[in-house]
């Protein structure tokens, strides 16, 4: 199912997997958002995030089948007992979008982090620890890798294994958690707490990405060398 302003693009799409019966998709009335960095990278049938409400108006609701694709127009309206008026959530816009763009940078730095663990382990299981010295001391620099890596993957997100519901408000993924729900929650227009919110989401976010851009311009950068001198072959060994 897919969502279409009055321009034509489509703002939110949904996938749903069909069932034998009566099916039902739903629409959260959000354009499309972005993805936390707690989430790892969606498959293709994976569902995407939901972003900032859309504005009342006229949209088009495509639904597509391998058979068939039908339209649908569908009228958003304010709710007049709640009183929103339509100038504020306007204003609300570049707020949200600097919102996705912090969320999007701590994403990429997590996405960057997972695929360096991955590469780490893909060497470790090309190394000939047994008979070859160079391997050997190759598998330890790995070592050195994803003790780094772990280090500045919990400067991001909870640390693995945690059990029930755990609250790290350190950790850089609450703190920009932490804006986004203030701003989905408030529909009243742009204050003084949102711009305070935004400024201490990015200072903290430049201090661990600083960090995290710095170990892959320089150790990073080291054990990719080893490895090229180790003469293997690993396609995804740039990142």
């Amino acid at each position: 199912m897919e969502v279409l302003d009055d321009n034509g693009d489509v703002i939110r799409t949904i996938k749903h997997d069909v069932k034998q019966g009566l099916n039902r998709i739903y629409w959260g009335l959000r354009h499309k958002g972005v993805r936390s960095p707690n989430a790892r990278r969606a498959q293709q049938s994976g569902r995407e995030p939901g972003g900032r409400p859309v504005l009342p108006g006229s949209y088009t609701v495509r639904l597509s089948t391998r058979q068939d694709t039908t339209f649908q127009v569908v009228d958003v309206i304010s709710d007049p007992r709640v009183g929103i008026k339509v100038r504020n959530l306007e204003r609300l816009i570049p707020i949200y979008e600097r919102q996705m763009k912090i969320t999007s940078s701590v994403t990429k730095a997590m996405d960057q982090i997972r695929e360096a663990k991955s590469i780490i382990t893909s060497v470790n299981k090309m190394l000939d620890v047994k008979t070859n010295k160079s391997h050997k001391a190759l598998q330890k620099s790995g070592k050195a890798m994803s003790d780094s890596l772990k280090i500045l993957e919990e400067l991001i997100v909870n640390k693995k294994g945690l059990q029930g519901i755990v609250r790290s408000p350190d950790i850089l993924s609450a703190k920009i958690q932490g804006i986004g729900r203030y701003l989905y929650s408030n529909l009243t227009g742009p204050n003084t707490s949102h711009e305070y919110l935004l400024n201490y989401s990015e200072i903290e976010t430049e201090k661990v990405l600083k960090q995290v851009n710095q170990f892959f311009l320089n150790d990073w950068q080291e054990y990719q060398s080893k490895v090229e001198d180790a003469d293997l072959s690993l396609s995804l060994i740039h990142i």
